[in-house]
């Protein structure tokens, strides 16, 4: 297994340190702390840089602001939560809306925090485990996505038309129940590349486009505009146009 990256927010600085020495004493073997913030602002901008495994999330972050709030402002999380706090008026609240891995009362119990590390590990293998089986090589291969109103949905290969990284999120565009869907991941195309069929192409940086729902597609100078259902548009980079045309060609002559 491979170490967790782990994330601290917390609006202090003296607890932060507190517990980063702590993750580093006793759990240096499976975690690794790869960022920490004291704000709003910092958490998000750090969380969507880091992509962690699992945030140490205080529920008391400023007058302005709570955890709750903040993890709100990821539309679809993925990683797992352990609260830390010195009160308890929020547990019931954060138990409920945030679903965590667990609850820490400050001062963080050694034995509490090993505890709880070890169950997060357990956690994260296990939906690495889901994350790696859940994709198949037939036409019903899909994509599971993590949805915090809607639970675990299911998104069929052949259904989603087109995936796009913006800022920290990629955007899965996809049909269901007749209509153009559209719903936030907190993966990287990188990651999505390794876990769809060949029928999807990389045709921009921050493009996958299943070539299946290509229509048709012109070439202008050294880049290209590729047509899709729903009077939508996509551009192929320059980089990518030869081996975008080489790749659909095939495609098409398989009948993939």
């Amino acid at each position: 297994m491979r170490k967790i990256k782990a994330f601290i927010v917390d609006d202090e600085s003296s607890a932060i340190n507190v517990l980063k020495g702590m993750l580093n004493e006793f759990c240096e073997a499976e975690l690794e702390v790869v960022g920490t913030a004291s704000n709003e602002k910092e958490a998000i901008v750090g969380i969507s840089q880091h992509r962690p495994d699992l945030v140490f999330l205080d529920i008391e972050i400023s007058p302005l602001t709570n955890g709750i709030d903040l993890i709100g402002r990821f539309p679809e999380r993925n990683f797992g939560i352990i609260i830390t706090s010195a009160y308890d008026q929020y547990a019931i609240k954060a138990m409920n809306t945030l679903q965590p891995w667990g609850y820490l009362v400050k001062p963080v119990a050694v034995s509490e925090l090993i505890l709880l590390v070890k169950n997060a590990i357990k956690n994260i293998e296990a939906k690495e485990r889901l994350d790696t089986t859940h994709m198949t090589h037939n036409k019903d291969a899909g994509i599971i996505v993590s949805d915090a109103k809607k639970g675990n949905i299911a998104i069929k290969a052949p259904d989603l038309l087109y995936c796009k990284a913006e800022n920290a999120l990629v955007f899965l565009h996809y049909f269901a129940e007749g209509k153009l869907q559209k719903i936030a991941i907190y993966k990287s195309l990188k990651e999505l590349e390794l876990l769809l069929p060949e029928s999807f192409f990389r045709i921009h940086n921050n493009t996958i486009v299943n070539m299946s729902y290509i229509n048709r597609y012109e070439v202008f100078g050294r880049t290209a505009a590729i047509y899709l259902p729903n009077n939508l548009i996509l551009d192929v980079s320059v980089s990518k146009l030869s081996e975008f045309q080489d790749r659909f060609a095939d495609f098409i002559k398989r009948g993939v």
